[in-house]
């Protein structure tokens, strides 16, 4: 008879081979998932965008479109920017609807629209505002008399 205790096989501290495959799986799937998410969101896409004081640099009343110039508020670079007139969009000089033909090149207008990774826009609205007509006036005009 054999007089020797039965000792236990030795097991290696930690977890086993299958445990330690199925972690290595989660963290592997949860690496792809945030790597997934980063690309997902460096893909560049429409969306609502607000320009304020651009400059109009071309028009063209036929086909609805104009052309307009800023300078990038965080980078401070000068953007050109072509768009359109929604079908629906208005154009306000002054706050008072206005045909597209009364927008003029040299205007300073805010717009706001979609705006496109290709840098165009589609325009919602584009506000023109005009300096007021300056009244004269009368002291340096009329004549003063002793």
């Amino acid at each position: 008879m054999d007089t020797q205790a039965h000792e236990p096989s030795a097991r290696p501290p930690g977890l086993s081979r299958g445990r330690q495959v199925l972690v290595l799986a989660v963290l592997l799937a949860i690496v792809l998932v945030a790597v997934g998410y980063q690309v997902y969101r460096s893909i560049p896409r429409a969306r609502v965008a607000q320009v304020d004081n651009a400059l109009v640099t071309a028009v063209n009343v036929e086909q609805r479109t104009a052309e307009i110039e800023f300078t990038h508020p965080r980078s401070g670079r000068t953007i050109r920017v072509k768009g359109t007139l929604a079908p629906d969009g208005q154009l306000l000089v002054n706050d008072e609807p206005a045909p597209l033909s009364a927008l003029r090149v040299g205007d300073r207008v805010s717009v706001r629209g979609t705006l496109y990774p290709n840098y165009t826009v589609t325009a919602e609205w584009v506000r023109v505002t005009t300096p007021a007509a300056a009244i004269p006036n009368e002291s340096a005009t009329a004549p003063t008399e002793p």
